[in-house]
C-alpha cells in the first residue's frame, strides 16, 4: 500500500523543518548567552569573577580553569598595566619577597626584566640594587666598559669591581657620615667601614701621641658617587681613575689617606705610612690598587688607597701574601 505525500503536506514539512532550525539556533544563542565561562571555576568571590571575566580573555579563563590556577595567586594583579596570566607565578613570588611594593610595581619589574633573568636572579639582585638602578643597567648597559657584568653582590664586603665588573649607579644602603673628630669635611662611608675607619684612627693617634684626626693622615677621600666618578673620569680618564661605576670608592668601603706634603709615592717612607702598611690589616682594611695587579683593576697604583674588605679576609690576605684582586678573580 503506497502513501501519497500532498504539496500541502511538503509544505508544512519544510516550514516545520526551519521552524525547528530556527528555534535550535534560538536556544543555543540563549545558552551561550547565558554561559558563565567560570561556571567550571571553583570561586565564589562575585567581585574577584568580575574582574576575571573583564580583564581575561576566553583563552585565559580556560588556562585558568584547565590548569586550576587558583585566584589568590593573580588576583591582587589582575588590573595592573602589562598585566600577563601566564606571568601570575612570577608575581606571586616577587611579591612575598618585596612586600611593600604595589601590584603595579611587582607586574611592571616582572615584565620589564623577564626577557634579561629569572624571577629568582631578580631576587637575588634585588638585595643589593633598587630595581631603578638595575634597570637603568639593562636597558643602557655600560658605555664606557661594553660586555661589563653587574655584580650580584654590591653591598657585600667582598664586592670586587674591576674593569669588567660594576656595580653601575648603585648607592650603598647603609651610608653614615665620617666622625667629625676625624676629618673636618664632609665625607661618607658604609657603617661598617666607618666603624673600623675609626679604630684604626684612634690607634694611629694613640701611637703618634694624637688626639685628633687620623694620626698625621688627611682622608682626601671616601664615597663617590656615579655621578661624581663620572666628573673625575672626564677630568683624568684611565687609569689615574676608574670608570664610573667600576671604582671602590662608590662602593663606600674605600678611602684614600695623604700625609699632607708628601707625594702618594713616598707615603710609606713617613711614619704614619709605615705603621699603615703594617697594621691596617687588623683593621679590616687592606691596599688594592698596587702595580702588580694594575693589569686586572686597570687603575694606577695608590699607596694611600686602602679598601675594607673585613677583619677575616684581611687577615688572610695578610697571611697568605695574596692582593685582593688575585683572590676575588679566583673566588
Amino acid at each position: 500500500m503506497s502513501v501519497t505525500i500532498t504539496s500541502e503536506q511538503e509544505r508544512f514539512r519544510k516550514y516545520f523543518v526551519i521552524i525547528l532550525a530556527l528555534f535550535s539556533a534560538i536556544m543555543i544563542g540563549v545558552l551561550n548567552f547565558r554561559y558563565d565561562s567560570l561556571s567550571r571555576y571553583p570561586y565564589r568571590d562575585q567581585q574577584s569573577r568580575k574582574k576575571i571575566k573583564e580583564q581575561l580573555t576566553k583563552e585565559e579563563i580556560e588556562y585558568i580553569i584547565e590548569y586550576s590556577i587558583a585566584p589568590s595567586l593573580f588576583i591582587n594583579f589582575i588590573e595592573a598595566d602589562g598585566f600577563n596570566i601566564y606571568h601570575a607565578q612570577d608575581y606571586k613570588r616577587l611579591s612575598e619577597v618585596l612586600w611593600d611594593k604595589s601590584p603595579q610595581e611587582i607586574v611592571t619589574m616582572v615584565e620589564s626584566t623577564r626577557n634579561d633573568m629569572s624571577t629568582d636572579e631578580l631576587i637575588h639582585y634585588l638585595q643589593s640594587y633598587s630595581f631603578e638602578e638595575l634597570d637603568t643597567f639593562l636597558k643602557e648597559g655600560d658605555a664606557n666598559s661594553p660586555g661589563t657584568t653587574l655584580i650580584d653582590n654590591a653591598n657585600h664586603l667582598n664586592a670586587y669591581v674591576n674593569v669588567k665588573r660594576t656595580v653601575g649607579t648603585h648607592v650603598p644602603n647603609n651610608l653614615v657620615k665620617v666622625s667629625n673628630n676625624i676629618t673636618e669635611e664632609e665625607m661618607y662611608l658604609t657603617e661598617d667601614a666607618h666603624i673600623a675607619l675609626n679604630s684604626m684612627c684612634n690607634a694611629i693617634n694613640a701611637q703618634m701621641r694624637q688626639t685628633q684626626g687620623c694620626g698625621g693622615f688627611a682622608i682626601t677621600k671616601a664615597y663617590v658617587s656615579y655621578e661624581d666618578q663620572e666628573k673625575e673620569f672626564a677630568l683624568l680618564g684611565s687609569p689615574k681613575t676608574s670608570y664610573p661605576g667600576h671604582d671602590e670608592h662608590q662602593l663606600g668601603l674605600a678611602v684614600d689617606l695623604k700625609v699632607p706634603g708628601i707625594p702618594d709615592a713616598e707615603l710609606f717612607k713617613t711614619e704614619p705610612g709605615t705603621w699603615l702598611k703594617e697594621n691596617a690589616w687588623r683593621f679590616g682594611f687592606v691596599q688594592t690598587y698596587t702595580e702588580d695587579v694594575k693589569a686586572l683593576t686597570n687603575h694606577d697604583a695608590e699607596n694611600g688607597h686602602y679598601r675594607f674588605v673585613g677583619m677575616v679576609l684581611a687577615r688572610m690576605l695578610h697571611e697568605s701574601g695574596l692582593r685582593f684582586a688575585n683572590y676575588s678573580e679566583n673566588y
